[in-house]
């Protein structure tokens, strides 16, 4: 009798860009043949595909009629999630979520200046570790009172 953990097992593995057959299938955008070809070539039921697209440092401000100036720099990223399955190529399920994320500000109200700054890669890694966790709610455990 198999135990309930090693129902739960299961392994991961990286893509590397230097098969030129996964790179084609997977610029072109053939999610279902490039989950096949995965299933055909690393022998598993399903695999997760996603995409991540990440912005620039956009500025945006604001200057009130009462002299106040209010300017900031942000970043956004979006990611989507599949789960295809590598027999039909078919969704299993998809999950997707968008988030920005504060680089800086500068804010003068009443000639009062106030500044905030922080490493961009901070502001980038914040944010992205708000979409997986926001993409991945599915997949974990919790609760829901009824």
């Amino acid at each position: 009798m198999r135990s309930w953990r090693a129902s739960l097992a299961w392994s991961s593995f990286e893509l590397s860009s230097a098969d030129p057959t996964l790179r084609a299938l997977a610029a072109a955008g053939a999610a279902s043949a490039l989950a096949q070809a995965l299933g055909r070539e690393k022998h598993v039921p399903a695999v997760f595909l996603g995409q991540l697209k990440v912005s620039g440092i956009k500025p945006r401000g604001l200057v009130s009629a009462a002299g106040g100036l209010n300017v900031r720099a942000s970043v956004s990223a979006e990611l989507t999630v599949r789960l295809l399955s590598t027999s039909t190529g078919g969704t299993v399920w998809r999950s997707s979520s968008a988030a920005n994320g504060t680089v800086g500000r500068l804010a003068v109200a009443g000639q009062v200046p106030s500044v905030a700054v922080r490493d961009p890669n901070v502001a980038y890694s914040q944010v992205v570790s708000e979409l997986v966790r926001d993409v991945t709610r599915d997949l974990r455990p919790g609760w829901v009172k009824q």
